[in-house]
């Protein structure tokens, strides 16, 4: 009998353990960050985006914030400017001409003079989408 083995087996087991407690440790706080910002998206309104903004902005701070820890530098510095963008996102964004039907008709006017137009509701929704990236 070959007396290596069970040290073999044992250093083996013990690293696959090692990567599994690793993994859950970040992979959790990860998704919680997702399902966090998977309800803002559901929440995310047609109308009233500015109040939206307001209102979630801290509790989506606070979660960058959390979530931040567990990730790579490099993922860590696309979140800060991620984050940088949507918290310095202009007031005139937000105007309520741009919602709703009223928003259908500047983007007509938009794409006649050749210009692309993004309603509230599309810039928030992006800036959502981009932080859920970070769940996976």
């Amino acid at each position: 009998m070959i007396p290596y083995i069970p040290i073999v087996g044992a250093l083996i087991v013990g690293g696959v353990a090692l990567y599994i407690r690793y993994k859950n440790r970040t992979q959790t706080p990860k998704d919680s960050f997702g399902v966090f910002i998977q309800e803002q998206i559901g929440a995310l309104p047609q109308r009233g985006v500015r109040e939206f903004y307001d209102r979630t902005k801290p509790s989506i701070r606070q979660a960058v914030q959390k979530v931040r820890h567990f990730l790579t530098d490099e993922q860590r510095g696309r979140l800060d400017r991620l984050w940088s963008e949507y918290d310095q996102i202009q007031a005139q964004e937000f105007d309520r001409a741009h919602e709703g039907t009223m928003g259908d008709v500047v983007r007509s006017l938009y794409k006649v003079a050749g210009a692309e137009f993004q309603s509230p509701y599309e810039i928030v929704r992006y800036y959502l989408d981009e932080f859920y990236k970070f769940s996976a």
